[in-house]
């Protein structure tokens, strides 16, 4: 059974969109993976309060 170059490149670039969005899906609902550092969020108290002191 001979595969043509067409074929290939075919089941190259299935396979490379099929990985992308894997990660894509990943990184949207699962991955903190490459996020690094501080992620907390500040509450609104400790906004309204640092805007008083800079004010």
């Amino acid at each position: 059974m001979k595969i043509s170059i067409r074929t290939i490149s075919f089941i190259i670039i299935i396979i490379v969109c099929i990985v992308a969005v894997v990660m894509a899906f990943y990184m949207q609902f699962g991955g903190n993976l490459f996020k690094g550092g501080d992620t907390t969020i500040d509450t609104p108290i400790l906004m309204t309060e640092e805007n008083k002191r800079i004010s």
